[in-house]
């Protein structure tokens, strides 16, 4: 028989930091992770952040969920991302995964949302019916460096065996790009940027001012600070405890980049946030004054060469729309797309709507 254990905030900060939890053979969260769900300025004191599934003493599965809130023109609704889950290889097929979703669903009167799901997650969703389309967006991958010592050397046999050579070739392709990159600078005098360490009174102004249409979930300074303070991802080697959780919890490298554009009189005319890890890159969040999105997307290609990033990201639709079928001098650009699905309790709400997901909505704003 299986058993459903829940934590909701204060719980869940006991549990990732009580000293026996280290000694799990398993670990439902990353520590870190756990002390930022607890902190998530959207959750309320009681919302069920965590289910275990136990078969007696011996945890099987598990269910991490995210509170959000949705906004709509005649008001808000409360909801949570489905942000993880995970059954114990040897308890798989016997209907666990399920139940931990359907729990969820009672949790949240069925507002849950998920989003970067697998094929045979999505096939579960699928099979509770109880999930509908909420939005699919299409964006690109740019290449922008050569990596085929990460991407073939994951590979294993052969590939993993040359994967020093493959680095070498990596080294040279990458130092004449860095020459050629070189050569593309711009004259923005007409801007200067900074970087700064948070979102700041004026900074939150600015993004209420100059929101991109009817966002959806309308993240403000509180949520966007916390993804910065709070981070799911520390940097590090993997070690015993990060082996124990199954999903991402350290990085080579790892950070959030609030930048702030202004015009030659000093007015706040951009906003970005960025997220950069292991060489690659998102703009998680956007925010531009009307007829600016060239500069901007010149300006992105300043910080794609200032931190000589691998791999660009992107479904902000403002920006790609500037880069129209460019490849932002990268070796490649590729589609891709991002799947949205929402609890069918809230399809009324959403059909016929015109809105806004930014990419970095959900748990995509921090891995």
């Amino acid at each position: 028989m299986i058993e459903l254990r829940s934590f909701n905030a204060a719980e869940l900060a006991r549990l990732v930091q009580a000293p026996e939890y280290r000694d799990w053979p398993h670990l439902p969260i990353s520590i870190h992770r756990g002390i930022s769900h607890a902190h998530n300025p959207r959750r309320s004191p009681d919302d069920v952040l965590l289910l275990l599934a136990y078969r007696g003493d011996t945890m099987v599965g598990y269910l991490g969920m995210l509170p959000d809130r949705l906004y709509f023109p005649e008001g808000t609704e409360k909801a949570a991302w489905l942000s993880c889950l995970w059954v114990d290889p040897a308890q798989r097929g016997q209907g666990i995964s399920k139940k931990l979703v359907r729990r969820g669903l009672e949790l949240y009167g069925g507002r849950i949302l998920v989003t970067e799901f697998t094929v045979p997650a999505e096939r579960l969703y699928d099979r509770l019916e109880a999930f509908t389309s909420l939005q699919i967006k299409e964006g690109a991958r740019f290449y922008r460096r050569l990596d085929l010592a990460e991407i073939l050397g994951k590979r294993g046999g052969i590939w993993a065996k040359i994967k020093g050579l493959l680095r070498g070739v990596d080294l040279l392709v990458n130092a004449v790009l860095d020459l050629r990159f070189a050569g593309e600078r711009e004259d923005l005098g007409a801007y200067t940027w900074e970087e700064t360490a948070g979102i700041d009174p004026a900074a939150e102004a600015f993004i209420a001012e100059h929101r991109i249409g009817e966002e959806l979930f309308r993240r403000e300074a509180e949520e966007l600070n916390w993804m910065r303070e709070y981070p799911w991802l520390v940097v590090g080697a993997p070690d015993a405890m990060s082996r124990k959780y199954v999903f991402s919890s350290v990085a080579d490298a790892h950070s959030t980049h609030f930048v702030r554009v202004k015009d030659r009189a000093g007015k706040l005319v951009m906003l970005f946030l960025f997220l950069r890890r292991n060489g690659n890159l998102k703009v998680n969040y956007f925010y531009a004054a009307p007829g600016r999105e060239g500069d901007a997307v010149r300006i992105l290609r300043q910080h794609l060469r200032k931190w000589r990033v691998k791999t660009l990201l992107l479904y902000q639709p403002a920006l790609l729309r500037a880069i129209g079928s460019g490849r932002l001098g990268s070796l490649h650009r590729r589609p891709a797309l991002r799947k949205y699905i929402i609890g069918k309790v809230l399809a009324d709400r959403i059909a016929g709507r015109e809105f806004v997901i930014q990419d970095g909505d959900g748990d995509c704003g921090f891995t």
